[in-house]
């Protein structure tokens, strides 16, 4: 009985879609300003050729949801292709062990 608070965290911290969230959420952090501000006059270019009623095309939260998408498509393309490589260089590094203050040289 006392386990099901903790299994509940276990499968909070083990959820596929939360782990890849907590990866891309620094892209989703630079990001959500730009795609926000700037994406207007590209979605309404290309919401003039999708194929539905214009109810929905202009809809303010189909726009929303178009900008999540290009958002998180942003922020995953940037951890994937920028972030994932930079943070493995880190093998490829000489780590050096720091001296303490003893051992420098007078």
């Amino acid at each position: 009985m006392g386990n099901t608070g903790q299994e509940k965290l276990t499968w909070l911290f083990q959820n596929r879609a939360l782990l890849l969230m907590g990866k891309i959420i620094y892209g989703i952090y630079l990001y959500h300003v730009t795609i926000f501000n700037h994406s207007a006059r590209f979605l309404y270019s290309f919401n003039k050729a999708l194929p539905l009623p214009q109810e929905i095309k202009g809809n303010f939260y189909f726009f929303l949801s178009e900008n999540l998408v290009l958002l998180f498509l942003l922020a995953w393309l940037s951890w994937k292709l920028f972030e994932l490589p930079i943070s493995n260089l880190k093998r490829h590094l000489k780590q050096e062990t720091p001296k303490s203050v003893a051992q420098q040289p007078a």
